[in-house]
């Protein structure tokens, strides 16, 4: 790893990727929130700027760049899809089937995606609170997160 110039998984480009296969509008618009400007104001070009944040390599996408910013990373690397399957009971022999979701894309669509999938697995309780209340998820969201 030393050797290639990369010393972290995350920095190693992606040999059957492409920058073309960020999703460059969200780049965009990650880009201008975090910095404050716009690529186009900084002068460089949007290859540029994602080979500065270490995102690309060459006219390859690193993995950081594939799970941050990639259309569907799940294509390219399917052990990064999240596969959800919710039953009715928490015994692991029961069969009760309630639910299932495959979630992919970008890791910050995968983790809303999945927190959606839990917290509408989830049972809700009233603990105390009056009858009309939405209760309470039977696991704090802070332990989702």
């Amino acid at each position: 790893m030393q050797a290639s110039g990369a010393l972290y998984a995350d920095e190693m480009p992606v040999p059957d990727t492409a920058i073309s296969d960020a999703d460059m509008y969200f780049f965009h618009r990650f880009y201008e929130e975090n910095y404050g400007i716009s690529i186009e104001e900084t002068g460089l070009s949007a290859e540029k700027a994602m080979t500065n944040l270490k995102l690309a390599k060459g006219e390859h996408l690193t993995l950081a760049g594939l799970l941050l910013f990639g259309k569907r990373p799940e294509i390219i690397r399917p052990q990064y899809l999240v596969k959800a399957v919710a039953f009715a009971g928490n015994d692991i022999t029961d069969t009760e089937y309630l639910d299932s979701e495959d979630m992919g894309g970008p890791l910050s669509v995968v983790f809303k995606n999945s927190r959606g999938f839990l917290t509408r697995s989830l049972r809700k309780q009233q603990k105390g609170q009056g009858f009309n209340s939405l209760g309470i998820l039977e696991i704090p969201e802070i332990a989702m997160e």
